[in-house]
């Protein structure tokens, strides 16, 4: 399958910002970057955890790109949870954004509505055909506390800095398939998954 090649805007296309949002971006030593084209696509946007500079910030000409940005990896997300990503707001509406804090916003909501989605009914098809569901592969990995397979060295320096710990690189790692062959020393049992009264899984 062809990778979808992610287009950034290039430099010269960053919307420019008046003398007080640009003094207080230098006073925090904020760093102006390129943030992928905002386009309406078919396919949505797959991000896989990346770190980067904390200093660094998008700059949307407004809040409808702003938003329209996440909706390029969703078919909706609620305005409050995008806000807590933006850092200031220029005087003509554009919209200054921590790129780490858009990044974990989206992959964070990724791995929720994929565990949302993966239901009792689902688990039960996964386990008829001899797999651990994503929920089982991550109880094992974090109960023996040890690594998810085939990263390699670069990748998992990626992930510890992106990840505040392992459980949540874990999670997140699992996630990436509904179905995992089980291994032969599995110490967890299969189907205890703890829910709420909404069906939700309880971490």
């Amino acid at each position: 399958m062809k990778k979808k090649v992610i287009k950034f805007k290039r430099k010269d296309d960053i919307p420019k910002l008046d003398f007080k949002t640009n003094l207080f971006l230098s006073v925090i030593k904020a760093k102006k970057v390129s943030h992928p084209l905002v386009r309406n696509i078919d396919k949505k946007l797959h991000m896989y955890p990346r770190a980067c500079d904390k200093h660094e910030v998008y700059v949307f000409k407004d809040y409808e790109e702003y938003k329209n940005f996440y909706l390029m990896y969703f078919d909706s997300i609620d305005d409050d949870l995008i806000d807590m990503a933006i850092v200031t707001h220029g005087d003509k509406g554009q919209v200054v954004a921590s790129k780490a804090l858009c990044n974990m916003i989206i992959v964070k909501k990724r791995v929720y509505d994929f565990y949302c989605n993966l239901t009792p009914e689902k688990c039960a098809e996964i386990y008829e055909n001899g797999y651990m569901t994503a929920l089982d592969a991550f109880a094992y990995w974090d109960n023996n506390n040890i690594c998810p397979p085939a990263m390699t060295c670069i990748i998992e320096k990626d992930r510890c800095d992106f990840f505040n710990n392992c459980t949540d690189c874990r999670q997140e790692y699992a996630s990436n398939h509904m179905q995992y062959e089980a291994p032969r020393d599995m110490s967890v049992v299969l189907g205890k998954v703890k829910r709420n009264k909404n069906n939700e899984i309880e971490w």
